[in-house]
């Protein structure tokens, strides 16, 4: 019976760690995806400069990162930032940068009932 409370207790924390994993995987996917697209455009540039440019790549899934800040937040938003973060990932490189998808709205309607994160 002990086990079984103990058990009951301890499903938060691995729901928690599972969505946490589920969103940290859907940044690197998202990430991959911009590196993708990017590779695409710059791909006719001289090495110097696609070695300049790489860099800011990086700089950019991190900032990706932090405009999820309240998924980091709010745990209970974890799966609904990973879900917007993996429509992004699916659509294609062309209009990839200005594309707006159902998941994201309402990922972003509801971050928005939270108000302002602490931190």
């Amino acid at each position: 019976m002990i086990d079984r409370v103990l058990w009951l207790a301890c499903l938060p924390a691995i729901a928690a760690n599972v969505n946490a994993s589920e969103l940290s995987d859907s940044y690197a996917l998202l990430c991959q995806k911009i590196k993708e697209c990017s590779a695409a455009e710059i791909s006719s540039l001289p090495a110097e400069q696609r070695a300049m440019i790489e860099p800011m790549l990086e700089s950019m899934c991190q900032q990706m990162q932090q405009n999820f800040a309240y998924a980091q937040v709010y745990a209970d938003l974890h799966a609904s930032a990973a879900a917007c973060i993996r429509s992004m990932a699916a659509l294609p490189c062309d209009g990839f940068n200005q594309a707006s998808t159902a998941e994201c709205r309402a990922f972003e309607e509801k971050a928005r009932s939270y108000g302002q994160p602490e931190g």
